[in-house]
Protein backbone atom coordinates (compact mmCIF):
# COMPACT_ATOMS: atom_id res chain seq x y z
CA UNK A 1 0.00 0.00 0.00
CA UNK A 2 2.91 2.45 0.79
CA UNK A 3 3.94 2.16 -2.94
CA UNK A 4 0.19 3.18 -4.25
CA UNK A 5 -0.21 0.30 -6.72
CA UNK A 6 -4.00 0.67 -5.89
CA UNK A 7 -4.33 -3.14 -5.43
CA UNK A 8 -7.39 -2.30 -2.88
CA UNK A 9 -9.29 0.20 -4.66
CA UNK A 10 -8.64 -1.85 -8.42
CA UNK A 11 -7.56 -5.19 -7.16
CA UNK A 12 -10.78 -6.93 -6.91
CA UNK A 13 -9.95 -9.79 -3.98
CA UNK A 14 -13.07 -10.45 -2.38
CA UNK A 15 -14.78 -10.67 -5.83
CA UNK A 16 -11.98 -12.98 -7.39
CA UNK A 17 -12.15 -15.11 -4.42
CA UNK A 18 -15.92 -15.68 -4.83
CA UNK A 19 -15.01 -16.87 -7.83
CA UNK A 20 -12.64 -19.33 -6.79
CA UNK A 21 -9.48 -17.74 -7.09
CA UNK A 22 -6.96 -18.43 -4.83
CA UNK A 23 -6.43 -14.74 -2.76
CA UNK A 24 -3.61 -15.03 -0.02
CA UNK A 25 -1.63 -12.26 2.21
CA UNK A 26 2.16 -11.95 2.53
CA UNK A 27 4.12 -9.02 4.00
CA UNK A 28 6.28 -7.37 1.18
CA UNK A 29 9.01 -6.12 3.37
CA UNK A 30 10.02 -3.07 4.92
CA UNK A 31 10.87 -1.44 1.29
CA UNK A 32 7.13 -1.35 0.79
CA UNK A 33 4.78 -1.54 3.48
CA UNK A 34 7.21 -1.24 6.94
CA UNK A 35 6.13 -4.01 8.69
CA UNK A 36 6.41 -7.63 8.49
CA UNK A 37 3.39 -8.18 10.61
CA UNK A 38 0.75 -10.56 9.48
CA UNK A 39 -1.91 -9.50 12.08
CA UNK A 40 -1.77 -6.21 10.47
CA UNK A 41 -2.05 -6.96 6.90
CA UNK A 42 -5.28 -8.67 7.95
CA UNK A 43 -6.50 -5.79 9.53
CA UNK A 44 -5.82 -3.49 6.39
CA UNK A 45 -6.66 -5.79 3.92
CA UNK A 46 -9.77 -6.72 5.51
CA UNK A 47 -10.38 -2.59 6.43
CA UNK A 48 -9.24 -1.14 3.14
CA UNK A 49 -11.02 -3.51 0.82
CA UNK A 50 -14.46 -2.68 3.39
CA UNK A 51 -13.90 0.93 2.98
CA UNK A 52 -13.14 0.47 -0.72
CA UNK A 53 -16.44 -1.06 -1.39
CA UNK A 54 -18.28 0.74 1.33
CA UNK A 55 -19.66 -2.63 2.17
CA UNK A 56 -19.01 -4.21 5.70
CA UNK A 57 -19.70 -7.51 4.02
CA UNK A 58 -16.73 -7.23 1.72
CA UNK A 59 -14.31 -9.46 3.96
CA UNK A 60 -15.45 -11.34 6.31
CA UNK A 61 -12.87 -12.37 9.42
CA UNK A 62 -12.89 -15.81 8.37
CA UNK A 63 -12.15 -14.92 5.11
CA UNK A 64 -9.26 -12.81 5.55
CA UNK A 65 -7.92 -15.15 8.44
CA UNK A 66 -8.05 -18.48 5.19
CA UNK A 67 -6.61 -16.01 2.98
CA UNK A 68 -3.17 -15.77 5.39
CA UNK A 69 -3.28 -19.77 6.45
CA UNK A 70 -4.93 -22.37 4.13
CA UNK A 71 -4.65 -20.35 0.96
CA UNK A 72 -1.25 -19.38 1.41
CA UNK A 73 -0.60 -22.65 1.85
CA UNK A 74 -2.27 -23.41 -1.60
CA UNK A 75 -0.53 -21.07 -3.37
CA UNK A 76 3.08 -22.56 -2.01
CA UNK A 77 1.52 -25.95 -3.28
CA UNK A 78 1.56 -27.23 0.29
CA UNK A 79 -2.08 -27.55 1.47
CA UNK A 80 -1.36 -31.05 2.39
CA UNK A 81 1.14 -30.45 4.62
CA UNK A 82 0.53 -26.96 6.23
CA UNK A 83 -2.20 -24.25 6.41
CA UNK A 84 -4.35 -25.62 8.61
CA UNK A 85 -4.02 -27.67 12.19
CA UNK A 86 -5.13 -31.14 10.79
CA UNK A 87 -3.38 -34.71 11.92
CA UNK A 88 -0.34 -35.75 9.73
CA UNK A 89 0.45 -31.69 8.84
CA UNK A 90 3.60 -29.93 9.99
CA UNK A 91 2.83 -28.32 14.08
CA UNK A 92 3.06 -24.76 12.95
CA UNK A 93 0.63 -22.92 15.57
CA UNK A 94 1.03 -19.95 17.81
CA UNK A 95 -0.46 -19.15 21.26
CA UNK A 96 -1.65 -15.57 21.97
CA UNK A 97 -2.18 -13.53 25.48
CA UNK A 98 -6.32 -12.50 25.38
CA UNK A 99 -5.97 -10.78 28.66
CA UNK A 100 -4.29 -7.37 26.51
CA UNK A 101 -6.31 -4.49 25.63
CA UNK A 102 -6.86 -5.32 21.82
CA UNK A 103 -8.69 -8.66 23.06
CA UNK A 104 -10.77 -7.76 25.55
CA UNK A 105 -13.72 -8.40 25.98
CA UNK A 106 -13.66 -11.21 24.07
CA UNK A 107 -15.99 -14.19 23.85
CA UNK A 108 -16.04 -17.57 21.41
CA UNK A 109 -18.32 -15.63 19.30
CA UNK A 110 -15.54 -12.47 17.77
CA UNK A 111 -12.16 -14.28 18.64
CA UNK A 112 -11.77 -14.33 15.01
CA UNK A 113 -13.02 -10.67 14.27
CA UNK A 114 -10.58 -9.55 17.33
CA UNK A 115 -7.68 -11.03 15.80
CA UNK A 116 -8.24 -9.84 12.49
CA UNK A 117 -9.47 -6.06 13.11
CA UNK A 118 -7.44 -5.32 16.74
CA UNK A 119 -4.62 -7.71 17.35
CA UNK A 120 -1.15 -7.31 16.48
CA UNK A 121 1.96 -9.45 16.43
CA UNK A 122 2.40 -8.63 19.74
CA UNK A 123 -0.55 -10.30 21.34
CA UNK A 124 1.80 -13.47 20.12
CA UNK A 125 3.11 -15.40 23.10
CA UNK A 126 4.72 -18.12 21.97
CA UNK A 127 5.34 -19.84 18.13
CA UNK A 128 5.93 -23.19 17.24
CA UNK A 129 7.15 -24.04 13.83
CA UNK A 130 7.99 -27.13 12.74
CA UNK A 131 7.20 -28.96 16.24
CA UNK A 132 9.96 -26.56 17.71
CA UNK A 133 9.69 -23.89 19.77
CA UNK A 134 10.95 -20.89 18.45
CA UNK A 135 9.68 -18.22 20.79
CA UNK A 136 8.49 -18.84 24.61
CA UNK A 137 7.08 -15.95 26.92
CA UNK A 138 7.25 -13.41 24.06
CA UNK A 139 11.11 -14.03 23.99
CA UNK A 140 12.74 -15.97 20.61
CA UNK A 141 14.54 -19.06 21.60
CA UNK A 142 16.36 -19.89 18.34
CA UNK A 143 18.49 -16.08 18.04
CA UNK A 144 19.82 -13.60 20.10
CA UNK A 145 17.04 -10.70 18.78
CA UNK A 146 19.12 -8.18 19.94
CA UNK A 147 22.39 -8.80 18.30
CA UNK A 148 20.56 -9.05 14.70
CA UNK A 149 18.77 -5.59 15.62
CA UNK A 150 21.97 -3.94 16.24
CA UNK A 151 23.75 -5.53 13.36
CA UNK A 152 21.24 -4.66 11.20
CA UNK A 153 21.47 -0.89 12.45
CA UNK A 154 25.56 -0.86 12.01
CA UNK A 155 25.10 -1.96 8.25
CA UNK A 156 22.40 0.40 7.56
CA UNK A 157 25.00 3.78 8.24
CA UNK A 158 27.47 3.32 5.58
CA UNK A 159 24.48 3.50 3.16
CA UNK A 160 22.89 6.07 4.36
CA UNK A 161 25.62 8.22 4.55
CA UNK A 162 26.44 7.22 0.80
CA UNK A 163 22.99 7.38 -0.77
CA UNK A 164 22.47 10.45 -3.08
CA UNK A 165 18.74 9.03 -2.96
CA UNK A 166 18.21 9.58 0.81
CA UNK A 167 17.14 12.49 3.23
CA UNK A 168 17.18 14.71 -0.17
CA UNK A 169 15.52 17.37 0.93
CA UNK A 170 14.26 15.97 4.27
CA UNK A 171 15.83 17.54 7.58
CA UNK A 172 16.96 14.59 10.16
CA UNK A 173 18.27 15.04 13.23
CA UNK A 174 22.02 14.81 14.14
Amino acid sequence: MQLGYGSCTWGNFPEMDEMGVNVTLGCDGASCSNHFDMFRQMSLVAGVNTEVRCDVYTCYPQTVLDWATINGAKAMLMENSLGSLEPGKIADLITIDLMRPEWVPWHNYNLIENMIKSATGNSVTTSIINGKIVMEDGKVKTINEMDVLERGQVLVEPFIKSSPFLGRGKVYPE
